[in-house]
């Protein structure tokens, strides 16, 4: 026996040619810039965001105040 020979698993190389397959998917996506230039959210998901960042701003001065009366 040649022991000269690559070995691959069965598994090993499903794997291959599946990263092989979703590569080039992923290639012919476009580009998060791409897609960031024809997102336009909604009011309704602008409102969600602002909420979310305001509840995040009180949580943290919450916080920040319980750690200092600790």
């Amino acid at each position: 026996m040649n022991d000269d020979k690559i070995r691959i698993s069965p598994d090993a190389l499903i794997a291959m040619i599946v990263t092989e397959a979703l590569d080039r998917e992923l290639e012919q996506m476009p580009s998060l810039e791409e897609m960031n230039e024809d997102f336009h959210p909604s009011e309704r998901f602008q409102r969600k965001i602002e909420s979310l960042v305001r509840e995040t701003k009180r949580k943290a001065e919450r916080e920040k105040f319980l750690s200092n009366i600790k």
